[in-house]
Parts: C-alpha cells; structure tokens; sequence
C-alpha cells in the first residue's frame, strides 16, 4: 500500500468515527475527549509535518472536513467517504506544498 493511500485510509476512518462520536455527543452520551484517536497527528507526521509546525490553517482545513462529513446522513455516509477523505488529502498536500513554498526549510 501506498502511503497516500495509507493516509486517506487513516483520514477517512478519523471522518467516521468522528460522526459517530459526535453523534453520540447529540444524544447525551458524552466521551469527554477520553475516546479520541489523535489520527490528525499520525496523518501529519506521515504528510512530514512535525507537531510544532502544525499550523492553524492546516488544522482548520482538516477539521471542516470533520465537520462536513457530520451534516452528511448515515445511510449516505459509506459512499461519500471516500470521495471526501480523497478531496481532504489534496488540499492538505496542497497546503504543505504552499506553506514549504512560502517557509522553506533550511
């Protein structure tokens, strides 16, 4: 397996478990954070992003993805995934292309 293909993988299950987690929340059954996977920093080191050049807009990014994917209605949410987890994975390369471009390393 490729690892773009890993990733998008890792993107779409954190999209699925972030609607049934938050689904959960709406109904009264609320984890307290204590069940979270942390998959968005297994998908930034695996994009080569370390966890302190994380920026905001990269993580604003993601987590619009988080939140569109919980408007979509379960019995739809199987044949979106993957389309929506591929279209997250090319905006986020698309920004760590931009922000090496904009902040190379030295």
């Amino acid at each position: 397996m490729e690892q773009k293909d890993l990733i998008i993988q890792l993107i779409q299950q954190d999209l699925k478990h972030n609607k049934l987690t938050k689904s959960l929340m709406q109904i009264g059954l609320d984890d307290g954070g204590l069940y979270g996977l942390e998959i968005l920093t297994i998908v930034c080191e695996l994009m080569g992003i370390k966890d302190d050049n994380l920026s905001d807009t990269w993580a604003d990014v993601y987590y619009s993805f988080l939140n569109e994917v919980y408007a979509i209605d379960p019995s739809e949410l199987d044949d979106k995934l993957p389309f929506i987890a591929n279209q997250c994975y090319g905006l986020l390369k698309s920004l760590v292309e931009i922000e090496n471009r904009i902040n190379p390393k030295l």
